[in-house]
């Protein structure tokens, strides 16, 4: 009669145990992004962006943190730069080292 009880019982702690480690699989499948992505993202949103020029600004990933470098017009267009790449997913810092004036196109 033990042995009956104790086959089930493994069964179940087996499926349970599996089916934990199946979800964890799914959630790390979904937090990964390959930093490439990211920096090709961050490059089409800031191309696609009607409120700044954004062509003189280079994008870098490195571990999801977006480094942005190059020029823009104003303080106005340096916050848009960060404010954008920060919505692309995967994205989990932003280091706006984007300098005002110098090269930006008019």
């Amino acid at each position: 009669m033990m042995k009956c009880l104790g086959y089930p019982a493994l069964v179940v702690m087996l499926a349970v145990q599996l089916g934990g480690c199946g979800a964890l699989t799914e959630e790390s499948k979904r937090g990964h992004f390959d930093d490439g992505t990211i920096t090709s993202a961050v490059e089409k949103t800031l191309a696609a962006d009607q409120r700044a020029a954004f062509t003189s600004v280079v994008v870098y990933t490195a571990s999801g943190t977006v480094y942005l470098t190059g020029s823009v017009a104003d303080t106005d267009a340096k916050q848009r730069a960060t404010d954008l790449a920060k919505e692309v997913a995967g994205v989990r810092q932003v280091i706006n080292n984007v300098q005002l004036g110098t090269g930006a196109p008019a």
